[in-house]
């Protein structure tokens, strides 16, 4: 009889292993393996083979144009230029002036949660930093409730942007100045 309790937690031990990695390379396999060439813009960047990648779910100031633009395309050149990151498709492939429509991750999240998202999904760094604003449209919104209340507590906080202007600094914060909640 103890034999066969072994046994179980053993074949019960193995069957949890397998249904957890079962579960991240369900998650794993939603990334693609880049590494970043050039960042152009705070939410624009380039890869090796010269394809532009325009970041899903933000505007960040122009570089040369607004207000915290250099920072922003600073912050982001600092942290991934050069290195490896995960990019994650939405529904679209591509805008209108055929960029990679692209979330970039710094590392692969373990689970979908708020906490993994504001600390891995470059989209959300650049929120909770000030650097950028909220700015997504269908169908690409997989993350739009997430952003929207990143983005609120990075007013509410006078955070980067929103301590120089409560209405931000990009050309976007025209279209929506208020809190969204």
């Amino acid at each position: 009889m103890i034999k066969t309790s072994k046994s179980l937690v053993i074949l019960l031990l193995l069957l949890s292993l397998f249904l957890l990695n079962s579960c991240n390379s369900k998650v794993e396999e939603n990334f693609e393996s880049v590494i970043i060439d050039s960042v152009i813009d705070g939410d624009t960047v380039r890869l090796s083979s010269g394809e532009k990648i325009r970041i899903i779910g933000i505007n960040t100031p122009e570089k040369d144009k607004e207000k915290l633009g250099k920072e922003a395309h600073t912050y982001v050149k600092d942290l991934i230029e050069g290195k490896k990151v995960y990019l994650e498709k939405d529904k679209s492939d591509r805008d209108q002036y055929e960029r990679l429509l692209r979330y970039i991750w710094i590392e692969i999240p373990k689970e979908l949660s708020k906490k993994e998202i504001e600390t891995k999904n470059l989209s959300a760094i650049l929120l909770k930093k000030g650097y950028a604003r909220k700015y997504t449209f269908e169908p690409d919104i997989k993350y739009e409730n997430i952003f929207q209340e990143i983005e609120n507590e990075a007013r509410i906080e006078e955070t980067g942007m929103w301590e120089i202007n409560k209405n931000g600094t990009t050309r976007g914060d025209k279209l929506n100045v208020q809190l969204q909640f």
